[in-house]
C-alpha cells in the first residue's frame, strides 16, 4: 500500500493544491465552523479530486482519502492531517464522488473547464498532526515494537516448550501403548492360570460319575488303575523338589481289598522285542484292519469288549504300522496324473538284501532282475498302470505275488508319451543301474560280472543303439525312442498281453467299419428310417459266441451324442472265444470287399 501511494504522489497535475489562510465566509457558514477554530482552507482542483476517485477504486483501494491528501500536501507545505479524522475523509469522499459523476459524459472544452474548478475544504486546528502528537505517536510505536519483540521472543520460547511437550506426550503415549500391551498379555496369562487353577481345584462337576471300581470287570479295573496311576503321578509332581521319588501308592476299595500302584520304571512291551510268532499275529491283524478299513479307535474299542483280551494290544499294532511305514518312502509321480511310486533303487536294494539273508549263494553270481509293466482296466472309465520288479534267481516265487514287488501304481492309460512323463524318475533310475552294472546292498556292491562262452563272437542282433538311431530316422518300424536301456534279447513280450492288445485293435476296427457302413446306408434315407443295423448285427454276432458285449455312444455334458463310441471290456477267456467262433459269423457284419 505504501509503495503504491508513494508512486501515486509523484503524479503531476496542471494545478496544485493551494493552502489559504483567508477563510471564505460562505464556507465557514456552510460547515458551521468557528473562524477561530479554522486553521486554513485547502483549495483542491477538480482534476485531482477526479483522479483520487479513480485511484481509490483501483490501485489505492486500501488507502483513505486523508492519506492521499497527506501524500500531496506533505511534499508542498510540510503539513499533515490526522489520518483518523473522519470529517475530512468523508468530505473528500463526497467531493470526489460528485466531481467524478459530473465528469462523466463530458469531453473537450467542457471537461477542461470542469476540471479547472477547485473545491475548498476548511481544516481545523484539532485536525492537524502537531509535532507533539507525532512524537507521542512515535513513542507509542517504539513501545509497541518493543512489546512486539518481547511477545515474539516469548512466542519462540513457548514454541520450543510446546515442541518439547509434544515429544514428551509422544513418548508417554508410546509407553502407555506398550504398557497396555503388557497389561493385556498379563491378563491373558492370568486367564490361563485361572483356568488351570479352576481345572485342578476340587470341584463337584469334575467328580467321576461312572461305574465304581467293583462294578466293572477285571479288564476295566486294570484300565482304571492305570489311569489313576497316571493322574496320581501328575498330581504329586512336586515331590521331586523335596528330593523324594514316588515309588508306590496303596489304595483300598469298598470291599477292603488293597490295590498297590507301583511307579517303578517298567518298560512296556515293544514290537521289535516280540517273538516272531507274535509279530506275525500282529501283522495279520494289521492286514485285516487295512483290508476292511478298520481304524485304530475302533480296534481299541474292540479290545475292550468281552473276549477282546486275547487280541494284541492296540499300541503294538500301531508300532507295527509305524515300522512298516519306515520301510518305504512313497512319493508322487511327476506330471498331473494320480499315482505313487517307490524309489526303484532303494526297493531293489531292499529286496535283494532280504533275499541274500535267506540265501547266501545269491550274491555269488549275477542277480537277474525282471521289470514288468501292465495296464489294468478297473472300471469302464478307470485304468491303472502297475510297474513291478522281481528277482529271477528264485524261480519258485517268480510267478507268485510274494516274488513280485510293486514299484509304482499310476491312474491313466497306457501311452508312450504319458509313460515317458509319468515314469521318468523310475526309467532314469533303471537306466542308471543298467549302465553301472552294480547296486549297493548294505554297503557292498553286487555286480554283474558274467561273460558268456561265446562272448568273442560277433552278434548280428539289433542293439539298443541301433534302435535309438532307427527311431530318430523313423526306419524299420521304430516309432519311439526306447524308455529303458535294456538289451533287446533281455526283453520278454507278454504273449497274452499282446494278444489282448491285438484283439482290442481288431474289435475297434470292426466297430469303426460297421459304423461307417451304417452312415453310408443312412445317407439317402429319411431321419426316421435311419438305423445302426450293421453295428447291431456285429454286437449280436459277438453275443452268439457266448460273450456279453455291447456298444454305446458317449454323451457330452449337454447329454447329447459326442460321436465317440465305447464297448464292453472283455477278459482273456472272452477273447479266446471270439478268436475261435467270431470269424465264421462275420459274413453279414462287415463290408463284403473286406472278406
Amino acid at each position: 500500500m505504501a509503495n503504491a501511494l508513494d508512486t501515486y504522489s509523484n503524479t503531476k497535475f496542471k494545478r496544485k493544491i493551494v493552502v489559504d489562510s483567508e477563510h471564505c465566509p460562505n464556507l465557514v457558514k456552510r460547515y458551521d465552523v468557528d473562524p477561530e477554530q479554522s486553521c486554513f482552507t485547502l483549495h483542491i482542483p477538480f482534476e485531482q479530486l477526479n483522479s483520487w476517485h479513480n485511484a481509490k477504486h483501483t490501485t489505492l483501494a486500501d488507502c483513505t482519502y486523508v492519506q492521499i491528501l497527506n501524500a500531496f500536501i506533505d511534499k508542498q507545505y510540510s503539513l499533515k492531517i490526522q489520518e483518523s479524522c473522519s470529517r475530512v475523509n468523508e468530505c473528500l469522499r463526497i467531493h470526489c464522488t460528485k466531481v467524478s459523476k459530473q465528469a462523466i459524459g463530458k469531453h473537450g472544452g467542457a471537461r477542461q473547464s470542469l476540471l479547472a474548478k477547485v473545491k475548498s475544504v476548511a481544516i481545523r486546528h484539532s485536525e492537524l498532526s502537531t509535532v507533539a502528537l507525532v512524537n507521542d505517536l512515535q513513542s507509542q510505536v517504539l513501545q509497541l515494537e518493543s512489546v512486539n519483540a518481547t511477545i515474539t521472543r516469548d512466542n519462540k520460547a513457548l514454541d520450543i516448550k510446546c515442541k518439547e511437550a509434544s515429544a514428551l506426550v509422544s513418548q508417554s503415549q508410546i509407553k502407555i501403548d506398550k504398557a497396555t500391551i503388557d497389561i493385556n498379555k498379563l491378563k491373558r496369562e492370568n486367564d490361563k492360570l485361572y483356568n488351570i487353577i479352576e481345572k485342578i481345584s476340587p470341584q463337584r462337576k469334575f467328580e467321576y460319575k461312572g461305574k465304581s471300581f467293583l462294578e466293572v470287570g477285571k479288564r476295566q479295573q486294570d484300565r482304571k488303575l492305570q489311569t489313576l496311576a497316571t493322574r496320581v503321578k501328575q498330581a504329586l509332581w512336586f515331590s521331586e523338589s523335596f528330593g523324594l521319588k514316588l515309588n508306590s501308592v496303596k489304595m483300598i476299595d469298598d470291599s477292603g481289598k488293597a490295590h498297590c500302584l507301583s511307579f517303578e520304571e517298567k518298560g512296556l512291551k515293544n514290537y521289535t522285542e516280540l517273538a516272531t510268532d507274535e509279530k506275525q499275529d500282529i501283522q495279520q491283524v494289521l492286514y485285516i484292519m487295512d483290508k476292511f478299513c478298520i481304524g485304530e479307535a475302533a480296534y481299541h474299542e474292540l479290545t475292550c469288549c468281552p473276549g477282546g483280551e486275547t487280541l494284541p494290544r492296540s499300541y503294538l499294532v500301531k508300532q507295527c504300522k509305524d515300522n512298516l511305514n519306515k520301510l518305504f518312502y512313497i512319493e508322487r509321480i511327476p506330471g498331473e496324473a494320480n499315482g505313487a511310486a517307490l524309489n526303484f533303487e532303494d526297493e531293489l536294494s531292499h529286496v535283494i538284501g532280504n533275499l541274500m539273508e535267506t540265501d547266501s549263494k545269491l550274491g555269488e553270481g549275477p542277480v537277474k532282475v525282471k521289470v514288468s509293466g501292465d495296464g489294468a482296466k478297473m472300471t469302464r472309465l478307470t485304468n491303472f498302470i502297475v510297474i513291478s520288479l522281481s528277482v529271477l534267481n528264485l524261480e519258485e516265487t517268480v510267478m507268485s505275488s510274494k516274488g513280485n514287488h510293486t514299484v509304482a501304481v499310476i491312474k491313466g492309460d497306457e501311452d508312450y508319451n504319458l509313460l515317458k512323463a509319468w515314469c521318468s524318475k523310475i526309467f532314469s533310475c533303471i537306466n542308471r543301474l543298467v549302465r553301472a552294472g552294480k547296486i549297493n546292498i548294505k554297503g557292498k556292491d553286487v555286480c554283474d560280472m558274467l561273460s558268456h562262452l561265446d562272448y568273442w563272437e560277433t552278434r548280428h542282433g539289433r542293439s539298443i543303439e541301433d534302435i535309438k538311431e532307427c527311431a530318430l530316422k523313423g526306419q524299420f518300424s521304430c516309432q519311439f525312442q526306447p524308455l529303458l536301456d535294456i538289451k533287446l534279447e533281455n526283453v520278454v513280450i507278454d504273449e497274452l498281453h499282446l494278444m489282448l492288445r491285438i484283439t482290442d485293435v481288431v474289435t475297434k476296427s470292426l466297430i469303426g467299419q460297421a459304423l461307417e457302413w451304417d452312415i453310408k446306408d443312412n445317407l439317402p434315407r429319411a431321419p426316421k428310417d435311419r438305423s445302426n443295423r450293421h453295428l447291431m448285427d456285429l454286437a449280436n454276432s459277438v453275443n452268439q459266441c457266448g460273450v456279453s458285449f455291447n456298444v454305446w455312444e458317449k454323451k457330452n455334458a449337454d447329454v447329447k451324442g459326442s460321436g465317440i463310441y465305447d464297448f464292453t471290456s472283455m477278459m482273456g477267456s472272452d477273447k479266446k472265444l471270439l478268436l475261435k467262433h467270431l470269424p465264421e459269423k462275420l459274413k453279414d457284419c462287415i463290408v463284403p470287399t473286406l472278406l
